[in-house]
């Protein structure tokens, strides 16, 4: 899935609050949002192959490099999306 790992994810988001806040340099604030929301966006995806791997019967298994960054975030965005519940 290639999603980046924790380090590079505080990088991401320090700079979109840099870019955010540096008002004087629309190019660094549209990087630094556009690298974000790449992140965001591999996340999304890894959850969405796992709860619909899980939804259509197939045993998923989710690990990551390091196994507390990535493997969280895809695995609970995935439980959010299988459970009834939260999805209105």
């Amino acid at each position: 899935l290639n999603i980046d790992n924790i380090h590079e994810m505080r990088k991401r988001l320090n700079n979109l609050r840099v870019g955010i806040c540096q008002q004087t340099s629309h190019t660094k604030c549209a990087e630094a949002v556009t690298a974000w929301l790449s992140h965001v966006h591999a996340v999304i995806k890894g959850a969405n192959l796992a709860a619909t791997s899980v939804d259509s019967g197939q045993t998923v298994v989710v690990h990551c490099s390091d196994g507390w960054d990535r493997t969280s975030q895809i695995v609970s965005l995935a439980s959010l999306l299988l459970d009834g519940h939260y999805r209105t």
